[in-house]
């Protein structure tokens, strides 16, 4: 029971940062500055599951009571799958369904956000841009567009 408690106070401790730092709702660059080495491995985390777990949603219409005849169980998951990941691959992020460690994106996040020009620039919209670069992308004309949205 000790331990159940101190994990959970524990746990408390590691999202503090994160959920205080949300008030401002403006993840960017200048907002990931603030954050802990493990807060920012928590949070790159959680964006690389929340990409699976929309590869899992995708997939979840396609149930046995969903299945006809005409597009049985199979084919309508692989339909789904491959018009998801066909989608990421498309924009370069074939690097999601690779193994790579959490410290690569974190890494990748930090170089990203050293430059100052790329302060505004919202989290999800950098994470995605260091997918690419892992992958072998030229990032430079991405970074350009989001500068200037941004």
């Amino acid at each position: 029971m000790r331990k159940v408690l101190l994990g959970m106070v524990v746990a408390a401790g590691l999202f503090s940062g994160v959920c205080s730092a949300e008030v401002s709702d403006e993840r960017n660059g200048a907002w990931w500055a603030t954050l802990t080495a493990s807060e920012k491995s928590l949070y790159a985390a959680g964006l690389v599951d929340g990409l699976h777990n929309g590869d899992n949603i995708v997939v979840a219409g396609c149930t046995p009571a969903e299945a006809t005849p005409m597009d049985p169980l199979p084919q309508c998951l692989e339909k789904a799958t491959l018009v998801y990941q066909s989608g990421l691959h498309q924009f370069g992020y074939k690097v999601w369904y690779e193994s790579r460690p959490t410290a690569q994106f974190v890494v990748g996040l930090n170089e990203l956000y050293a430059d100052s020009s790329n302060t505004r620039i919202p989290v999800t919209n950098a994470i995605n841009q260091v997918a690419r670069k892992l992958s072998g992308h030229d990032i430079s004309q991405g970074l350009l567009r989001l500068r200037q949205i941004y």
